[in-house]
């Protein structure tokens, strides 16, 4: 455990207004590594109580999530193309 908090503190003490890593992708990272976490829980609880519906209803929202977490400007391109596909725009 030690050695994880080193290696922790020392990408964060590099983390600086100089150091090219935007406040907005450490949160977006952040937060959606703890949502697929308790989606993931909740999915092995649907899995154990054979509920394969809300099973596959938490994998289908999970794909959203995990795309603006980790590539937003992608994903935010991706749905305008899929709107503007729908309305004829």
């Amino acid at each position: 455990m030690g050695t994880t908090s080193a290696v922790v503190s020392v990408y964060l003490a590099q983390l600086s207004p100089e150091s090219g890593v935007p406040l907005q992708q450490i949160a977006l990272g952040i937060i959606g590594s703890l949502l697929l976490v308790v989606m993931a829980a909740r999915g092995v609880g649907a899995y154990a109580d054979e509920r394969y519906g809300k099973l596959f209803t938490i994998i289908i929202a999970a794909i959203p999530i995990a795309g603006f977490c980790y590539m937003p400007a992608e994903t935010t391109e991706l749905l305008r193309g899929l709107f503007a596909t729908f309305t004829g725009g």
